[in-house]
């Protein structure tokens, strides 16, 4: 607890900066926290000076000499002494005290009488804070600093005082709380002005007349006064002892009064200033108190009365208000009523209750109300408030017709509330009341069409309620869930309805079963039509319940009830779907017709595999050109019986994608074909042949040991086979064979090698047969050699063919003992044993052969020659020869390849005739012998002809190269052919009489030179193509002038003035196409033109020309000139 001397210096606060004595809440927590912070003023004044209060008082933006004066009539009650008003300025100026310490600093120093005042001051603020207990508020501040403004010295006016505001301090909440009473009696400087209040106690009396209510309260009990105070005091009902125990009472500010109680209104009515005429009021009461007043009087009131403005201000029952208007039928009378439902509701309270916010005053179960009754009820405030229920009970169309409001929520119709409808009500009349009203009991009857009955909106309504039809007779196509609603009509039997059925198999089928089969709607003589797909067993109880009437329908069952025989009368002639899962799983091909029959078979995916006999699989697959009708590609197929390829091959051509199951039955041949493998791959099978297989392959064998019947049925077999299969089965099982065995025939098929043989033969089959071998040279002349040259292997009658080279004597080793078989073999071997004509058979017979040293032969036969050419290893660029045969041999059509290839031949001439001599190369060609050949020459290069003796023909068919052609004394003809461009060098040999002829053909032969000639001798003959342009003749050589076709004798005769450089004796010939002659121009020297010129009439040659010989034409010499 603070101590007195830090009470006192917070006091001291409170009248420096407020001005006022200490609230004692404020005291207390200022004289704690002063001596928490050991007692320093510094902790605490801050908080003074800076305060809102004291702001207020002394000013936030004063001069210093205005705040100074202000502080020391607070503090000192007097004006500051001119002394004090300089120091302190100075002080404010220099900064020795603050505005915020002004007032401690002056409190501090007071001296001579001021400190009494002080100390006075101190003495009736600590007495005011003790004595005022309820001290707080804007107000009470103004109080306290009112009482310290009148504290004097001597200390004889501030009891009474101090008694009197401290009193009214704490016993009237108005001074505190209410401080706008006192806006009018509070100074600028924060002090009560009010003489009742202030100047009355200072005087130390008190008044008993005429005074105020807050006066008369601190009087002495059973004092005798007057009051005379405000209209809000008067009639305050706190003031009502005070005011009722007074001689009398005045109100100050009386006037017309409004919404005043009964009470009020006597308390106004009895004021001795009260005059009725001008002091009017209006009234506000409870029910009760007006109610109670309207009766004074026989009915006429006391204070409700004619003309006056009545407010209940609680709820009123209607025979209270008829009450208050008897006794005031002129007045506004403002209400709201709480009665009974029974009298709100009543017609005769219409009036009273129409406009006015009602509430109900009966229990909250309000029984059953008609929609009117419900509307008042609902209307009433506490409605809601006050829990009320009802239920109705009303005719449809009322209850309907309010049900239809607020947007079909109703009115009175809404929910929770039990309905009765009391006549018979339409759909839509009981949708309307159900919709505003779904949670409430609704009690009704129905009368309506079947349409609206039967609407499955409308089912939950028509369940459970007696209805009748409005329809016609006639109701057409029903539902069962129609024909039922229909026949459950009261009126149905009564109104002679009728119906026919149109529904789901489901709900005609259940009806059906009704009543043991006979149906309820379903019965005898009704069409019925079935709107969705029905399972047989729902067609089934349809039709025993209606067996007379036309049934209309689709199916949708399971595969196994629509193919069962038993229902193919249902099914025939009706559009089905399957109700299996999708996957059907193995069907035989008459299940899969009926599932592909199906209208939802694709749609709904349906897939099967097929499990049946080959003979039904293969009958469906060879439908649709092979394609099948069930058995298609993608389904699985399992074949139940043994089947033959032929007929898995059908099967598998219409369904080449689906797995196939399946067991074979079949003959070896088919088994066993390679085109059949894929089929008979992985499978069991039978054999359908008769047990004597006769000769198989090793493969046939294995098929046939590998079928399921093979030793059951005793099957056996001979082997006939290729020598690798058969090799490779007598190696297995340690080389006893696994069909190559020791009861086996085995024939080999093919050309063995010996080393096969031996291997067959070490399975010891009982016999093995072979018909040709096929081994190296050396492994057959090694086998040939034995047994004294018989062979072992390599016997008589075998076709042998040798894999490689041979050698001459190896084949003839083989051959020795093999010598009726075919020997086939290819040879390598030296020159001499291949050219050797002793070997010539061997060589011959020979595929091909090689020579071994083959090399550059010379002065060999035209045989030779083919032997060496056809060697396989013979190289023309290389392996050169030259021939040296007969004529006959050499011009053999068949010699013409060797000719060409030998760069010489010598050929002796044998025979006459005539032959052609082809060369490829540059060949020298030496002809000898006498007889008369005529000699073709196609050179393929420049050869060089020496024909010492030759007495025959020779032609010339060179088309590119110069040859070089030599005669003897033998007599030549030598012919050089039109396609002989380039120039040939030919010289004439010594052939004494004889006549040697030169034939030219072409025009290249201008360049042929020509020597040896004998003029008047030797012919040269111009024919064909041979020409010269006019002009451009080149020199004769040899006796030759090289000429060419003239169109006429003119250009002849111009060509032939032409020619430089002829000899006597050199001519030129030309051929007229006109008429057949020639013309021969023979030069009689160099000198040009010099020349005679000979016509041949009919005539190739010359030879037999004379000077003046019969058909010769002899012209003159030509000359330049």
């Amino acid at each position: 607890m603070a101590t007195q001397a830090s009470i006192d210096l917070i006091q001291e606060l409170y009248i420096a900066y407020y001005g006022r004595p200490a609230d004692a809440g404020g005291l207390t927590f200022w004289a704690t926290t002063l001596e928490q912070n050991g007692g320093s003023l510094a902790s605490v004044v801050n908080a003074f000076a800076t305060s809102a209060e004291s702001a207020a008082l002394y000013g936030s933006n004063v001069t210093p000499e205005a705040l100074i004066t202000a502080i020391y009539q607070n503090l000192l009650h007097r004006a500051p002494d001119a002394a004090g008003l300089t120091f302190y300025t100075n002080a404010l100026a220099t900064g020795t005290f603050t505005a915020g310490n002004l007032a401690l600093a002056i409190l501090g120093g007071v001296q001579n009488a001021d400190v009494l005042t002080v100390q006075a001051e101190l003495t009736a603020a600590n007495q005011f804070t003790a004595a005022a207990t309820t001290y707080s508020g804007d107000t009470a501040a103004v109080i306290g600093r009112t009482f310290l403004s009148q504290v004097s010295t001597d200390g004889t006016t501030e009891a009474a005082l101090l008694t009197h505001l401290s009193s009214y301090v704490n016993a009237t909440s108005a001074a505190t709380t209410d401080p706008t009473q006192f806006a009018n009696e509070i100074s600028p400087d924060g002090l009560l002005t009010s003489t009742t209040i202030v100047d009355t106690y200072a005087s130390g009396t008190t008044p008993t007349t005429g005074i105020t209510v807050a006066q008369a309260a601190s009087l002495t009990p059973g004092s005798t006064y007057s009051l005379n105070d405000t209209w809000s005091n008067v009639s305050n009902a706190a003031n009502a002892a005070i005011v009722g125990g007074a001689a009398g009472y005045a109100i100050s500010d009386i006037g017309a009064q409004t919404n005043i109680t009964v009470a009020q209104a006597s308390v106004l009515a009895h004021a001795s200033n009260y005059a009725s005429g001008t002091d009017t009021y209006t009234l506000s009461d409870t029910a009760a108190n007006l109610a109670a007043d309207a009766a004074t009087n026989n009915g006429a009131g006391t204070y409700v009365t004619a003309g006056h403005d009545v407010t209940v201000t609680d709820a009123a029952s209607i025979a209270q208000i008829s009450a208050i208007k008897a006794a005031d039928a002129t007045g506004t009378l403002t209400y709201n009523l709480a009665d009974s439902l029974t009298n709100l509701d009543r017609p005769a309270n219409s009036a009273i209750v129409s406009g006015h916010d009602y509430t109900l005053t009966d229990p909250a179960a309000l029984g059953a109300l008609s929609v009117a009754n419900a509307a008042v009820a609902a209307g009433a405030s506490n409605f809601v408030s006050g829990g009320y229920g009802y239920s109705l009970s009303d005719t449809a169309a009322n209850l309907a017709a309010d049900a239809g409001t607020n947007g079909g929520a109703g009115t009175v119709v809404t929910a929770d509330h039990n309905v009765t409808v009391t006549n018979a009500a339409s759909i839509a009349q009981i949708t309307a009341i159900h919709h505003a009203d779904s949670t409430g009991t609704l009690t009704y009857s129905l009368k309506d069409t079947l349409a609206d009955l039967d609407n499955a909106a409308n089912s939950t309504m028509v369940s459970g309620h007696s209805y009748s039809l409005t329809d016609p007779a006639a109701l057409g196509i029903l539902s069962v869930a129609n024909a039922r609603v229909a026949a459950g009509a009261s009126n149905f039997a009564s109104g002679n309805y009728t119906y026919s059925l149109s529904d789901t198999a489901a709900n005609l089928a259940a009806d059906a079963a009704m009543h043991d089969g006979a149906g309820t709607a379903v019965t005898t003589g009704r069409n019925v039509t079935v709107t969705d797909s029905a399972s047989v067993a729902q067609i089934m109880a349809i039709r025993h319940a209606d067996a007379t009437g036309t049934l209309t329908y689709s199916l949708a069952d399971s595969l196994a009830n629509l193919d069962n025989a038993a229902n193919r009368t249902l099914v025939s002639g009706h559009s089905y779907s399957l109700t299996d899962p999708a996957a059907l799983g193995a069907l035989s091909v008459a299940n899969a017709a009926v599932a592909a029959g199906a209208s939802n078979f694709t749609s709904g995916g349906y897939m099967y595999s097929l499990n049946d006999t080959a003979a039904n699989l293969i009958a469906d697959a060879a439908t649709n050109n092979g394609a099948g009708t069930y058995v298609t590609a993608g389904h699985d197929v399992t074949v139940t019986d043994a089947a033959s390829i032929a007929q898995i091959s059908a099967i598998k051509a219409a369904d080449a994608t689906g797995t196939l199951t399946y067991n074979l039955a079949d003959s070896l041949a088919n088994l066993d074909n390679p085109a059949n493998s894929a089929v008979v791959s992985g499978h069991s099978y039978r054999l359908t042949d008769a047990t004597t297989l006769g000769a198989l392959s090793v493969a046939d064998a294995a098929v046939a040991a590998g079928a399921s019947n093979f030793t059951s049925d005793d099957y056996t077999y001979s082997l006939s086979d290729t020598a690798a299969n058969l090799v490779a089965d007598a190696a297995t099982h340690g080389g006893t064979g696994t069909y190559v065995t020791t009861d086996q025939n085995v024939t080999v098929t093919d050309a063995a090698s010996i080393a096969q043989i031996a291997a067959i033969e070490t399975a010891r089959p009982q016999t093995l047969t072979w018909h040709s071998l096929s081994d190296t040279a050396a492994n057959l002349a090694s086998d040939a050699a034995t047994n004294n040259g018989t062979g072992t292997f390599v016997g008589e009658g075998l076709d042998v063919t040798v894999t490689d080279s041979a050698s001459v004597l190896q084949i003839k080793t083989i051959g020795h003992a093999d010598s009726t078989g075919t020997l086939t073999y290819s040879l390598s071997d030296t020159w001499s044993h291949v050219s050797d004509a002793n070997n010539a058979a061997i060589v011959s017979g020979a595929t091909s052969y090689s020579i071994s040293n083959i090399a550059a032969e010379t002065g060999i036969t035209v045989a030779q020659a083919g032997v060496l050419t056809h060697a396989s290893n013979y190289d023309a660029g290389t392996d050169t020869y030259t021939l040296s045969d007969t004529s006959t041999n050499i011009l053999d059509s068949g010699a013409s390849a060797v000719d060409s290839g030998a760069s010489a031949i010598t050929m002796s001439v044998d025979g006459t005739g005539s032959g052609v001599l082809a060369t490829t190369g540059a060949a020298t060609l030496n002809i000898t012998g006498s007889a008369a050949l005529t000699l073709t020459l196609l050179t393929g290069a420049a050869d060089t002809v020496i024909a010492t003796d030759f007495a025959g023909s020779l032609y010339l068919t060179d088309s590119a190269h110069g040859d070089t052609i030599t005669t003897g004394s033998g007599t030549a003809t030598i012919t050089e052919s039109s396609n002989t461009t380039v120039a040939d060098s030919i010289t004439f040999g010594s052939h004494g009489t004889n006549t040697d002829t030169l034939i030219l053909n072409a025009a290249g032969q201008q360049t042929d030179s020509v020597t040896g000639f004998v003029a008047g001798q030797d012919v040269i003959q111009l024919s064909g193509a041979a020409t010269m342009a006019v002009g451009n003749e080149l020199s004769a050589s040899g006796g030759l002038v090289p000429s060419e076709n003239y169109t006429n004798a003119t250009q002849f005769n111009l060509a032939v003035q032409g020619v430089t450089g002829a000899s006597a004796g050199d001519a030129i010939a030309w051929l007229d196409g006109a008429n057949g002659n020639t013309y021969v121009a023979v030069f009689e020297g160099a000198t040009p033109g010099h020349a005679h010129v000979v016509e041949l009439v009919g005539m190739a040659t010359w030879t037999g020309m004379t000077s003046t010989g019969n058909g010769i034409h002899v012209g003159s010499t030509l000359s330049p000139s």
